[in-house]
């Protein structure tokens, strides 16, 4: 864990000039980034988990836009319970979803393109979820899938969702 999140683009052959993601506070520790690129390049999602002298666990993001710089960090996930594991995708639309795991559940919020992050929302909840992973389809499906134990064997199994933006998940 450390203090920020930094990202870098490489373009016309070089790299540019490091920017840092996250707001840097003593006693937050921010960990496990994530980013996901559009396949046409120019723009781009980050996001990580952070954490709170409070005790929280929050999941933040950030966009780049064509051309553009990344924008102030977002808080995707409420306060309460921490927030851990997340994944982003983003498809050629600029349409974006982030996915983590809270409290054994599978929160996700999405960005359509032009709009704004949504509200966290649970799609899947009870069981042991954990380690979610989100793709969006060139049809805009986002598809998520999991770790969760079999409550009879104890086994663990993958489980999977998918949506269109702006429509619930279904598992």
């Amino acid at each position: 864990t450390s203090n920020l999140i930094n990202a870098n683009v490489f373009t016309a052959g070089s790299w540019g000039m490091p920017q840092t993601l996250s707001v840097f506070a003593i006693d937050a520790l921010v960990d496990s980034p994530q980013i996901a690129l559009t396949s046409i390049g120019g723009e781009a999602v980050a996001v990580w988990q952070r954490s709170t002298g409070g005790g929280d666990i929050f999941v933040q993001a950030s966009k780049l836009t064509l051309g553009g710089a990344w924008t102030a960090p977002q808080n995707l996930s409420l306060a309460g319970a921490n927030a851990v594991f997340p994944d982003v995708a983003i498809d050629d639309s600029q349409d974006s979803v982030a996915v983590w795991t809270r409290n054994s559940s599978v929160q996700a919020a999405d960005f359509p393109a032009g709009e704004t992050w949504s509200s966290p929302f649970s799609f899947v909840s009870g069981g042991s979820a954990n380690n979610a992973r989100v793709e969006i389809t060139p049809e805009g499906y986002a598809v998520a899938v999991w770790e969760d134990s079999d409550s009879e064997s104890g086994a663990f199994v993958i489980k999977s969702s998918y949506a269109s933006f702006f429509a619930p998940f279904v598992e």
